[in-house]
């Protein structure tokens, strides 16, 4: 199924140890990269959170925000009510003075600022970790698949336009060349007064008619856009690399047409799909 490399996902758990708030948010990179901002009171799970993450995507940059809030339980083990209340007076007086507002001093961000006797990472158990974590990864995945439904739905679309318009070349070629072969009889029937240059004349003709041939182009085209389909359909995962590569082919193919074109019709479905290609060339960096 294609997958898209944009999501979002969100968790919180509640134990002994506090609360556990996760959220995690992917955007399209060509390699998977891995950002984690952790409290330092949860750093030494940043291996086992990374392998978490490495499991379940290919592909993507993913932020992963991590925030432990502490419970009423812990708050036992912090200093006496005066010393916080003297703290917090202090920290506001200090913000007010810089500009800040004093609502920026909350009770969690003197707790970022003093040392506790008894770290309340020894009572996480990195089951209730992982479940929080696998949690907000899965809320990630189910927005990356469903954005992904979309892109496929787009690239099928395109699809048709791209092969509706490789039809009309292949209508349109016969007749351009009839009406070419015509031109070349006419144009030799007034050469041939001049006996001297026939040879020459039809080497150069039988050149440039070879050159004008876009049959193996079309056939190739074909194939690209069934191996397209077929990685739409395909149950692989990372697929994005290979689409993008199929869509370079199809590229160098429509160019080369592009190239040959001799008649007018030809260069507006040419126009056309490259159109269409750019499309998907902009797309397919969103896929996993």
């Amino acid at each position: 199924m294609l997958t898209s490399m944009t999501g979002f996902g969100r968790s919180l758990s509640t134990g002994s140890f506090g609360q556990l708030s996760v959220e995690v948010q992917s955007i399209n990179r060509k390699y998977l990269d891995i950002a984690l901002f952790l409290p330092r009171e949860l750093s030494q799970y940043e291996p086992q959170i990374r392998e978490w993450v490495r499991k379940r995507f290919l592909r993507g940059q993913i932020s992963l925000h991590l925030r432990l809030l502490t419970t009423t339980s812990l708050l036992q083990r912090l200093p006496d009510t005066e010393f916080l209340r003297k703290m917090k007076n202090s920290w506001e007086e200090k913000a007010e003075s810089l500009g800040y507002s004093s609502k920026e001093i909350s009770l969690p961000f003197l707790l970022s600022l003093l040392p506790m006797e008894s770290p309340p990472t020894q009572e996480l158990d990195l089951k209730d970790l992982e479940r929080c974590v696998q949690e907000a990864l899965t809320g990630m995945a189910e927005m990356r698949a469903l954005e992904g439904k979309a892109l496929e739905k787009d690239f099928r679309v395109r699809l048709v336009l791209l092969s509706e318009n490789l039809e009309k070349i292949e209508t349109i070629v016969p007749l351009a060349h009839q009406k070419m072969r015509e031109e070349w009889l006419a144009k030799m029937g007034e050469w041939s007064q001049h006996s001297e240059w026939n040879e020459r004349i039809q080497r150069e003709i039988l050149f440039y008619a070879e050159r004008m041939d876009i049959s193996e182009e079309i056939t190739r085209l074909h194939a690209h856009f069934s191996q397209f389909v077929a990685l739409l359909e395909s149950s692989e995962r990372g697929i994005g690399r290979k689409m993008d590569f199929l869509l370079q082919e199809m590229g160098r193919e429509i160019n080369t047409i592009g190239s040959k074109s001799v008649a007018a019709a030809i260069s507006h479905c040419i126009v056309e799909m490259k159109t269409e290609l750019e499309r998907m060339r902009e797309q397919v960096q969103n896929v996993e």
